[in-house]
């Protein structure tokens, strides 16, 4: 479930998409993207999936960002696996594949409240070399990174959501399932971004 977007809500498992809108019950099944896989036998994936409105074009638009890995993964920088962003515009109907440095393009956590559409740009849990935020301008079709706090590591097996407190960008860091309790790692960190960028 993401959204809401101007009262549209999305209901999708990555592949599948549906644009709903609650009010007047009508919906509309994206098509299944027609751009084919170049991986051999894989089925390993994760992503980041974005919906928002571009006001500029004055068009609803969706990004899909995947990172595809063989079965089974092997989790190592040379492993054979390939990266894509794919953008919807609702007033076309139709995907498009977005150009962008491969090489440089960081993993994106496609998870419950990882993601928010804010201030005309989708933002996503991500990791480069270090947890950022991968942020994609929807009118200008430029992505931009920002850094999580220094507190903020990939291993400490936290679970990071993003959402909005006071209209502010708000990044909240909480212990995930664990068997045995601990102190230290069962706080929850909510950090405020008072000055957006």
């Amino acid at each position: 479930l993401m959204g809401p977007c101007n009262g549209l809500i999305v209901l999708t498992d990555f592949d599948a998409i549906i644009l709903f809108n609650p009010a007047t019950r009508n919906y509309r099944a994206l098509p299944l993207s027609p751009f084919k896989r170049k991986v051999r036998s894989h089925r390993s994936m994760r992503g980041g999936l974005g919906f928002g409105y571009d006001c500029i074009a004055n068009d609803y638009k969706f990004v899909k960002l995947s990172e595809i890995f063989r079965d089974p993964p092997q989790w190592h920088p040379n492993e054979d696996r390939e990266k894509t962003v794919e953008i919807y515009d609702l007033s076309i109907g139709s995907w498009r594949v977005f150009d962008y440095d491969c090489e440089e393009f960081p993993s994106v956590h496609w998870l419950p409240c990882f993601e928010i559409f804010y201030k005309g740009a989708y933002h996503w849990s991500a990791y480069a070399e270090t947890p950022i935020i991968l942020c994609f301008d929807i009118s200008s079709e430029t992505f931009r990174s920002i850094k999580m706090p220094h507190t903020c590591h990939p291993y400490d097996a936290k679970i990071y959501s993003l959402v909005f407190l006071n209209e502010s960008l708000t990044l909240i860091c909480y212990a995930g399932k664990q068997t045995v309790p601990d102190p230290i790692r069962d706080l929850t960190d909510i950090w405020v971004m008072i000055e957006y960028g």
